[in-house]
Parts: structure tokens; C-alpha cells; sequence
């Protein structure tokens, strides 16, 4: 049997004998084979939605499949300032109580994802500020305090907090 299509023979065992050729009926539209079920969106719009900019969860790290790791920086920085803003509007805790929320929080939320993801100095900047600002709420100081209280090594006079870099290399 000749095929409508190339005249080359396909055989009796490709094309039964009563199948009706393709140019026998002009006003024939092939049908787009449906793969998937309705409501389902289709892998083109999939693949269209898809950019790698949305952050996900992976081992406990918000990032996106480029390695940008702005979400958990930002959650992480978000955390701390809850913290400092809960120690400012919190008058029931004595100076010890509250440094000891300092020292369980601040520290937890940030040595989980410290060492995994990169911290630019901008960030890390940031968060040493939120970190000072915590103890100056946790010591109940006005908020124009010198930060070299904090800082400073007991030796010169200061408390020697455990700042974010510190934390970072005892977490490697």
C-alpha cells in the first residue's frame, strides 16, 4: 500500500487497509495530545513560571538555585531584631533574664546558617548593630550609648560581648 504521504509502502502491518489518508478531508485539524488532566497546568506555563528567584528551604537554608542566600541572611536579621525589639518592650525581666534570652537566641539563630552561606560585610555590619542594640535594651541604656562598652575586651574597660564574626568562627 502506497502511503499519501511519501509513496513509499508501509506494509500491512503499519496501516491497516481501511485507514483513511490524511488529505482526504481538508477541513482535518490535528488535536494537541492532552497529557495531563484538566486543571493541571501545562509543562509549557511550568517552564515559563520558573526562574530561580523564588527562595526554598533546603536542610533548614533559605536560598534560591542560584546559591543567593539573601532570604535566610534577611530572616536571620529579622529574628534579631524581633529579639532586641522584645527586650525593649519587655520590663518584667531583671538585667539577667533578659542577657539570658540574649545569650540563647541571638547566637542559635544565627551559628545554623553562618558557616553555609556567605555573609557580605554590609550584612554582617548590620547585624553586629542589632546584636549591640539587644545588650542595650537587655541593660535597659538609652540608645545613644557608645558601642565600645560592649565591645571593648574586659581588660579596657568593656563587657566583651560575643559579637556575630565571633560566633561565626567558634560555629566553623
Amino acid at each position: 500500500m502506497n502511503s499519501p504521504i511519501g509513496g513509499f509502502s508501509r506494509g500491512a502491518r503499519h496501516a491497516p487497509k481501511t485507514a483513511v489518508p490524511i488529505t482526504s478531508s481538508p477541513n482535518l485539524k490535528p488535536n494537541a495530545p492532552n497529557f495531563q488532566s484538566p486543571g493541571y497546568p501545562t509543562a509549557f506555563s511550568i517552564r515559563a513560571k520558573v526562574h530561580g528567584k523564588k527562595p526554598i528551604r533546603l536542610i533548614g537554608i533559605h536560598h534560591n538555585i542560584w546559591l543567593d542566600a539573601k532570604p535566610q541572611r534577611r530572616k536571620v536579621i529579622d529574628a534579631a531584631i524581633e529579639v532586641a525589639a522584645h527586650l525593649y518592650k519587655n520590663e518584667n525581666l531583671r538585667i539577667d533574664q533578659r542577657l539570658k534570652v540574649i545569650s540563647i537566641c541571638l547566637p542559635s539563630l544565627y551559628s545554623f546558617s553562618a558557616p553555609l552561606i556567605d555573609w557580605p560585610e554590609s550584612d554582617l555590619t548590620l547585624l553586629t548593630a542589632v546584636w549591640v542594640r539587644a545588650y542595650t535594651n537587655a541593660w535597659n541604656l538609652g540608645k545613644s550609648i557608645a558601642t565600645c562598652l560592649f565591645t571593648f575586651p574586659r581588660e579596657k574597660g568593656g563587657l566583651e560581648i560575643k559579637l556575630p564574626l565571633a560566633t561565626l568562627f567558634t560555629s566553623v
